[in-house]
């Protein structure tokens, strides 16, 4: 069993953590098709609002758990990780099809 995450009760630990980032990004709305449209179309514009819509998931996913020197374990940004994912995202929005 992992340490609880900080800024999160002992009884909820690393599985309540999920739960509770989860809740919030089912909160999100849709991305509308214009502007989806339009990124596919290299829209630069319309690319950085994919890619900012898209920000806090992949910040939710680069999240690694560490342990600090005193022996704490919390929750860190692997920012190597985001922007591989960042690039990813750019990459695969010009491959997407409309059809």
């Amino acid at each position: 069993q992992y340490p609880p995450a900080a800024g999160f009760s002992r009884a909820s630990g690393i599985d309540g953590a999920w739960e509770q980032m989860k809740a919030t990004y089912r909160k999100v709305a849709l991305l509308p098709f214009p502007v989806i449209a339009a990124a596919v179309n290299g829209d630069p514009d319309a690319v950085a609002r994919v890619v900012r819509h898209y920000s806090g998931y992949m910040a939710v996913l680069s999240m690694r758990l560490s342990c600090g020197s005193l022996g704490s374990f919390q929750f860190q940004l692997d920012y190597d990780l985001y922007q591989r994912l960042e690039s990813k995202l750019v990459a695969v929005i010009f491959q997407f099809h409309l059809d």
